[in-house]
Parts: C-alpha cells; structure tokens; sequence
C-alpha cells in the first residue's frame, strides 16, 4: 500500500527536494506553496501524513495544525513541521507540542523515511 505524503512547504525548491526523496512506489506525493492550498488539498483527499513547513507564506505551521485539527476530515492527521533551526541534520531536534514528529530542513531521506514510518507504525519497506 502506498503511503499518501501532503507536503505543505512556501519554498518551491524544498517541495521539489522532497518529492524527489519520498518519489518512488511507495509513496503519493502531493504539494502544496501555501497552508490555505494545504488546507484544501487536504481536505478533498485525505493523506496519511502531512510534513508542513515551520513558515508557510499565509501562516505558521501551528496555525496550520490547528487549522486541520478544526476539520472532522482531518482532526486526527498526523503533521511533521520541518523546522528551520539547526545546521544539520545530526542535531537534536525537539519536536513541539502538538505535531508529532519534527526535523530540521536539512534533513536526510533516511531520517524523513523513518519518521513517516514511526508515525504510521509501519516497518519502512525494503527498498
């Protein structure tokens, strides 16, 4: 089964970074530039698991959260925030109250995989 992916990022160059690490059978990928074009994607299909960027063009990513926690089609998706502090992905990163799970920007396909997978609860496919 594929793992439908939203991801919610205002930088075009991220998005299409992260399509590319997450593109293959295993995953549907979809994107959204702003959390309003999140919000509506997210709305009319639901995905496994949302990754929103912590500074979205129209709103921040708890706005956003919340703005999904607000729809009954929605309530209980779980969101990623890619946040921007941390000079690599080797850091600690402590993931804020209310998302369930968080990675800096300038994380590794392996570690976004095995937080996806965490979340989801699924062992990650071999591949």
């Amino acid at each position: 089964m594929r793992i439908d992916v939203l991801i919610v990022d205002g930088r075009v160059f991220m998005a299409k970074d992260l399509v590319i690490e997450l593109g293959d059978n295993y995953y549907s990928i979809r994107t959204a530039l702003s959390g309003k074009e999140g919000l509506s994607i997210a709305s009319r299909k639901t995905p496994h698991v949302v990754l929103c960027a912590e500074d979205l063009p129209d709103m921040g990513a708890r706005e956003f959260r919340d703005a999904l926690r607000g729809r009954q089609e929605t309530l209980h998706l779980p969101v990623v925030v890619l946040l921007d502090k941390g000079e690599n992905s080797h850091e600690a990163v402590n993931v804020p109250s209310g998302f369930e799970g968080a990675l800096p920007r300038t994380f590794e396909s392996r570690e976004l995989i095995a937080t996806i997978h965490e979340i989801l609860g699924r062992p990650p496919s071999a591949g």
